[in-house]
Formats: structure tokens, sequence, C-alpha cells
């Protein structure tokens, strides 16, 4: 069985150890390494969560090395559920999606279907933090003057840039926008995950449909495949 040895320290390593296996089998050492340690305090250390043990050990006066790796386990233990929860989630997500509905509530005012009934759309997302969306309206033609090709930009709608997800919430870091507006903003929405249907929500808003106007936005998606 193979061994890390780094800081002083020597762990076993198990056949298929994983990261998080190595910083507890470390964060145990580390425990039993400072003065007065016991195996009994060991044992304190024994779920994949940071315990108070760690901190303790982190007041040692000696081996800073020591110290500086038991905040990083802290951290570690700390963040990595949350990570996890998102990477999961992106690799759902992960695909690309048809856009089956887009209706906008304007607030204080009526619900509508700024592109028609039948819109056209697709949204990409892939598994490492990047989306593309892009919505148009049916029945679009070809322009044949320059007013026709500043008409159609009102029928479109594109952005892309890296998201990250926090519980149901999704952000986007417009990085390309069709018109530059959204270019360098967040943008928010929250969404729904069913099988293969995608519901996503838009927090309210100031609509680049309607100018001057507040709204919220529900778009479904339906995975293609």
């Amino acid at each position: 069985m193979p061994t890390l040895k780094q800081f002083g320290l020597e762990i076993w390593i198990a056949d298929g150890a994983t990261v998080s296996d190595l910083l507890h089998s470390a964060a145990r050492r580390i425990w039993r390494a400072g003065p007065g340690g016991s195996r009994r305090r060991a044992r304190r250390f024994h779920s994949p969560r940071a315990s108070m043990a760690i901190l303790e050990a982190c007041s040692f006066p000696r081996r800073q090395h020591m110290r500086f790796f038991a905040l990083a386990v802290v951290a570690y233990c700390y963040f990595a559920p949350g990570l996890a929860f998102a990477q999961d989630i992106a690799r759902q997500l992960a695909g690309s999606w048809k856009l089956t509905s887009w209706t906008i509530q304007i607030i204080g005012g009526d619900v509508t279907e700024p592109f028609g009934r039948d819109p056209k759309g697709r949204a990409l997302i892939t598994p490492d933090g990047y989306a593309a969306f892009v919505i148009a309206a049916a029945n679009r033609k070809p322009a044949a003057s320059d007013a026709e090709s500043a008409a159609l930009l009102k029928t479109l709608m594109v952005y892309t840039g890296p998201f990250t997800i926090e519980d149901d919430k999704f952000t986007t870091k417009v990085d390309i926008s069709w018109n530059e507006l959204l270019t360098g903003q967040d943008q928010v929405r929250f969404f729904k995950l069913q099988g293969d249907k995608l519901t996503i929500r838009t927090a309210e808003q100031a609509s680049a449909v309607y100018p001057g106007k507040k709204v919220v936005g529900t778009l479904a998606w339906e995975r293609e495949r």
C-alpha cells in the first residue's frame, strides 16, 4: 500500500482513495501530533465534517505547516458539499434544450408572449459551467433593407457566459449579448428541473423587450435528444 509523506506526516493511501480521504487521514495525523494528543482525542474527528478538534489543533504553537494544513482541511470540509451539489446539478442541466414557450408578466399589467405563440429557441449548457441562450420570434424573414435588418434585432435575444448555481438560482455572467445591453451584467434566473422538462423564471427586472417596464419572464424548455 503506497504512502504519502508531506510536512513530516506519513499517510497510508488505500486503493481508490479520494482527495477527501487523504485530507481526513491527514487531519487525524495532525491531531495525534499535537501536544498531549491521544487516540481518544483523535477519534473525535471521525466525520467528513470538520470538528472543533481541528480548530483546536490549529492553536498549537509549533509546526506552523500543520496549522495551515488543518485550516485547509476545515475550508475543504465546509465548502465541498455545496460545490459537489452545484457540480451535480450542472451535470444534470448539461445538454441542448429547445424552447417551448416564453411568457412575460408585466408588473401591474398583462401576461404577454413577446415573440408570439411559437417562439424558437435553444439553450446550450455545458458541464464545465458555460451557457448560451438564443431566442427568436417565429416566421422571421431575411432582411432586404437596413431598416428590416434593424427590425430583426427586436425579434432576437442572445447571450452567453459562464454560470454559477446556488440552490435553485442560476446566474450567468454575460460576456456576449445580441445588443450589448446585457454584456458585463449578471442575469439571475430561478430554475426547476423535472426529468426532461426545465422551467426558468427571471427575477423581477427591467425588460429588454418592453423598455421602461418591470417584468417577470417564464421560459419552458424541453431536452433535445
